[in-house]
C-alpha cells in the first residue's frame, strides 16, 4: 500500500543520515585530511632536502673553480717540468767552462728547478740546454760557451711576479756561477686569460748564459 504524506513541508519529519554513512563519510574526510597533511609534511621535506642539493651544488662549483685557479696550474706546470727533467737526465755529460768549473746540465736544471719551485705565479713551457749561443745579455764580442733558455709564463698583468723570478735567478747561491750573464732587455707579451686568477699573464724569454773567463 502506497502512503503519501500530506503535510506541508515544514511540518513533515526530517529523514536523518544512517549512521553508517555518516561514519563513512567522516572516515573519508578523516582519510583526506591525513593524505593532505602527509603531503604537506613530504612537501616540506623535499623542499628542504632541494635547499640542501642547491647549497652542495654550489659550494662544489666554487670548489671546482678553486682547483682550476689554483691546482690545474700548478699539476700542468709540475708535469712540464718533470718532462723536461726526465729529458734532461741524458745530458749527463760533464762540461768544462774555461777550464775551471765542472758540472753537468741535469745539476744546472735542478738549481733552476729550485727557483721556480720558490716562484708560484711562474711556470715555464720550454727549456733548453745548447751548446755556444749569443744574445742581448753579453758583452760585445763574446760569446756563450753553453746557454740554457727558457720559455716562461707569469700569472700576473704587472711585471712583478716576473721580476720577482729573475731576481731569484740572479741571487741564486750556485746559477750565477754556472750562468755569468741573462739575457736583457726582455721581450714581454700580456695575454689576456680569465682562467686565472690575476686576469691575464705574461709571456717572456729567459736565456742564461755560461762563458769562459777572459784570457789575462
Amino acid at each position: 500500500m502506497i502512503r503519501i504524506n500530506l503535510l506541508p513541508p515544514e511540518l513533515r519529519t526530517a529523514e536523518r543520515t544512517p549512521l553508517g554513512r555518516f561514519m563513512a563519510m567522516i572516515a573519508m574526510i578523516v582519510v583526506v585530511l591525513g593524505v593532505w597533511s602527509w603531503a604537506g609534511v613530504k612537501y616540506q621535506e623535499v623542499r628542504a632536502l632541494q635547499e640542501q642539493l642547491d647549497s652542495k651544488t654550489s659550494e662544489l662549483e666554487l670548489l671546482q673553480k678553486r682547483v682550476k685557479d689554483e691546482y690545474e696550474p700548478l699539476v700542468a706546470r709540475l708535469a712540464v717540468l718533470t718532462k723536461r727533467l726526465d729529458a734532461g737526465k741524458a745530458l749527463e755529460v760533464e762540461r768544462t767552462i774555461g777550464g775551471l768549473a765542472r758540472w753537468k746540465w741535469t745539476e744546472a736544471i735542478d738549481e733552476v728547478w729550485d727557483v721556480i719551485w720558490k716562484s708560484p705565479k711562474v711556470w715555464i713551457t720550454n727549456i733548453n740546454c745548447t751548446e755556444g749561443g749569443g744574445g742581448s745579455g753579453l758583452p760585445s764580442g763574446a760569446k756563450a760557451d753553453a746557454t740554457l733558455s727558457m720559455d716562461c709564463f707569469a700569472a700576473s698583468t704587472d711585471f712583478s711576479g716576473m721580476t720577482d723570478f729573475r731576481r731569484r735567478l740572479q741571487e741564486h747561491p750556485k746559477i750565477p756561477k754556472r750562468f755569468i750573464y741573462m739575457n736583457k732587455p726582455l721581450q714581454v707579451t700580456v695575454v689576456k686569460d680569465p682562467s686565472i686568477k690575476e686576469g691575464g699573464k705574461l709571456q717572456f724569454r729567459i736565456e742564461l748564459y755560461a762563458v769562459p773567463p777572459a784570457k789575462k
